[in-house]
């Protein structure tokens, strides 16, 4: 594929030349982020930027072009609509881009700190960091992007105001828009319940194949409200009945994020009249 034919000018003039990313890695390269299925990320400092930024590689070597462009082309279509990365540079022969760093502490990290008692946050706290996810999702779905890999460690939480958690979601890797089907979906029926049960935050319409909708994403948000509440010191019942409803393999019976977003207000709200 010659990449400079594809009708984005705003790409083709974030174009980083391979061989520089190449010639450059041992010196600019600060350390190693992360591993997932479908490549690694990179803390690298990149001349022009004040603050370090962040290089993400794919690895197959088949699809990597695709998909770089593919990512690439996400990211310039939410400008960092959501709290997502914003795209500094891509590379598409080489399967990488640059996008900006928005932190190293994830939800995951935070849950984990909290369930074995290495960090006491309130409940204050994860109510309004549900609440900032829920309103990151409904801004990128008004970009028409269905995100479609929402879990704990793809959330990033900016303490800076701790008792105002900032989110952001990254990692747009399996994202699609809607109406589409999931690049990895169409599984066998015999493989889904397995495949289900490895990764739970996906979708049963995308893990078959089918086209996917913003509904698709509530599996995710209903597995995070799900696994934030199980260590919560006090446990808001509405919000986890909606959270096992939105669960459902069947996209007509979850609730819409507007209904979380409302319902997540309202508890916090009660929350802060009754116990401060």
């Amino acid at each position: 594929m010659d990449w400079f034919k594809i009708r984005s000018r705003r790409l083709r003039e974030k174009s980083v030349d391979p061989k520089w990313i190449l010639e450059n890695e041992k010196d600019l390269k600060i350390k190693d982020l992360g591993y997932g299925g479908c490549g690694k990320t990179q803390l690298w400092n990149l001349p022009g930027h004040d603050t370090p930024v962040v290089l993400k590689n794919i690895f197959d070597p088949n699809t990597r072009e695709t998909d770089c462009l593919r990512e690439a082309q996400i990211l310039e279509k939410l400008n960092g609509a959501g709290g997502a990365p914003k795209l500094l540079g891509l590379s598409p022969e080489i399967g990488c881009y640059f996008m900006s760093f928005l932190g190293l502490e994830d939800l995951e990290t935070l849950s984990h700190n909290q369930e074995i008692g290495r960090e006491k946050l309130d409940d204050l706290f994860w109510l309004k960091a549900i609440e900032s996810i829920i309103k990151n999702l409904i801004k990128i779905h008004k970009k028409c992007i269905v995100h479609l890999d929402l879990k704990q460690n793809n959330v990033m939480v900016d303490r800076t105001d701790p008792k105002c958690p900032k989110t952001s979601i990254i990692d747009f890797g399996l994202s699609t828009h809607p109406g589409q089907p999931w690049v990895y979906g169409d599984y066998e029926k015999n493989r889904i319940d397995k495949f289900l049960e490895f990764s739970p935050w996906t979708c049963y319409e995308a893990a078959m194949g089918q086209p996917v909708t913003t509904k698709s994403d509530v599996v995710g948000v209903a597995l995070l409200i799900k696994q934030v509440i199980g260590i919560m010191d006090r446990k808001p019942h509405q919000l986890m009945t909606m959270a096992l409803k939105g669960l459902s393999r069947d996209p007509k019976e979850r609730p819409g994020l507007k209904t979380y977003l409302r319902t997540t207000q309202k508890i916090i709200k009660f929350f802060k009249a009754k116990f401060g």
